[in-house]
Formats: structure tokens, C-alpha cells, sequence
């Protein structure tokens, strides 16, 4: 049996590395996870190791490696089904749908996005639920199936909305409204990237406006509505200066380490 002090080291290692697949370093993240690992699996933590797993797995997909993502699958699945953890197995479907999606297998993905949709509703976890509807439509806009992705994307932004989680909300409506525009909805999609486009600025949030402004403009040109096309053109010169000035300023302060994880610490 390895050692009290050993464990508590392999759970700091397993924070780390998650923190380090958020940031952009899976690599690294996936080193400090295998020491992790190793660890719980001889200690027989199966909370810890289903978590560094499921870490391992989302580090995995993040380099390219849906196939070893995919391999991992099973036994992640296997630890949150021991624990009866809801929250897990629904996540756990959402990533292996994303590892299909990008193999081209979208009928897979949907599939095993239909049934962590179920788990997460019934349940009751909202916002996982908001983030499975998003990727259900991001992967059905592929199928040019248009009319169920902006439902999807309209009932996951309510649900964010619902839940308090603004900025992710309005993420949403940009992607409804980019759907708006395929679909030939040109009237509603402009309605909705005003409406956007308004909320962001007044919020300060001026790189994300940049895009939902763009595209404002673009439907504005087409339409050969000049003035409305000039209006926006002065937003995004507007966004274009506030982002500079905040880019400047950052530079003289040491960024912040983010602090992502893929679930809550088991306790």
C-alpha cells in the first residue's frame, strides 16, 4: 500500500494537470496525470482515479488523440458508474460525441448526446444539459439540419440565462443567429445580433462584440443598407481601440493562472 503522503502528492499532481489541459499545456498536463494515476491505481482510490481519468481522456482529445480518448472510455465510464455519478457519465458521453463528431461518426455522436442530454435533465444539471444542447447543434449544423440547431442553441441560452451564466448565454445567440443567416432568416438573425451586439458593449465585453458586429455589418452591406452599415463600422473601430488600450495594460501586470477543472475534486 503506498503511503498517505504519496496519495496527497498524486491528487496535487491531479489538480495541476487539470489546470494545465485548461490552459492550453495538455501535454504537460497529461505527464502529471500519469504519475497521478499510477497512484491511484494502486492505491485503489477509485474517486481520484476516475477523475484523473476522465482529465487524462479531456487532455487526450485536446492533442488530437480521439482514438486513445476513445480507448479510455470504458473505464472512466465504469469508475462513475461504481459511484453512481450522473454528473460523470453525462460529461463522459458529451466528450466521447465530441471524439466521434470529429471522426466524421455524427450519427454516433448524436446519439450518445440524446442520452447525455437524458441523464443531465433528469437530474437536474442544468448547465451540463446547456452545454450538451450546444454541441448536439453544433454537430447537427454540419447535417444542415438548421431549424433544430437554433432550437437548440434558443433552449440552451435559456437555460444559461436561467442559471445566471450571461456571457456563455449570449455565445449562444451569436451561434443561433450565424444559423439564422443559412437558414435564409436574414430579418430574425439581425434582430438578434443587434440585440447581441448591444448587450456586449454595454457590458464592456468588446472582443467578444467584435464578431456578432462583423457579422451585422456583412448582413447590413448585402442588404445595401448603408447607413446601418456605417453605424456598425464606428463599433468595431470603437472595439478595435478599447481592445488595444486593454491589451496595453495587461502588459504590465503578470497574467493569472486559470483555474479550470474538468469536475469537482472528489472529496
Amino acid at each position: 500500500m503506498i503511503g498517505q503522503e504519496t496519495v496527497e502528492a498524486a491528487k496535487s499532481w491531479c489538480e495541476i494537470g487539470a489546470r494545465w489541459i485548461g490552459s492550453g499545456a495538455p501535454k504537460l498536463g497529461l505527464n502529471y496525470l500519469d504519475r497521478a494515476i499510477a497512484v491511484f491505481s494502486e492505491n485503489k482510490e477509485l474517486n481520484w482515479l476516475t477523475f484523473a481519468r476522465h482529465n487524462k481522456l479531456d487532455g487526450l482529445m485536446r492533442t488530437g488523440w480521439e482514438e486513445d480518448a476513445e480507448i479510455m472510455f470504458d473505464e472512466v465510464m465504469e469508475g462513475y458508474a461504481q459511484q453512481e455519478e450522473a454528473y460523470g457519465k453525462a460529461l463522459l458521453l458529451s466528450h466521447l460525441a465530441e471524439c466521434q463528431a470529429r471522426q466524421g461518426r455524427n450519427e454516433r455522436a448524436l446519439g450518445n448526446l440524446n442520452l447525455a442530454a437524458a441523464i443531465a435533465e433528469i437530474h437536474g444539471e442544468q448547465t451540463l444539459l446547456a452545454h450538451v444542447l450546444a454541441l448536439q447543434a453544433r454537430i447537427s449544423l454540419e447535417r444542415e439540419d438548421l431549424v433544430a440547431v437554433i432550437r437548440r442553441f434558443r433552449r440552451a441560452e435559456e437555460i444559461l440565462e436561467q442559471q445566471g451564466l450571461e456571457m456563455e448565454a449570449l455565445r449562444l445567440r451569436f451561434s443561433a443567429a450565424e444559423a439564422m443567416v443559412r437558414l435564409g432568416e436574414r430579418a430574425d438573425a439581425i434582430a438578434l445580433l443587434e440585440d447581441l451586439q448591444t448587450k456586449l458593449l454595454r457590458s464592456h465585453r468588446f472582443r467578444e462584440a467584435l464578431e456578432p458586429l462583423r457579422l451585422l455589418s456583412q448582413l447590413y452591406e448585402e442588404s445595401n443598407s448603408w447607413d446601418e452599415k456605417d453605424r456598425i463600422s464606428e463599433f468595431v473601430h470603437l472595439c478595435g481601440q478599447r481592445i488595444v488600450r486593454s491589451d496595453d495594460n495587461k502588459r504590465t501586470r503578470d497574467p493569472a493562472e486559470p483555474e479550470i477543472r474538468l469536475m469537482e475534486d472528489p472529496a
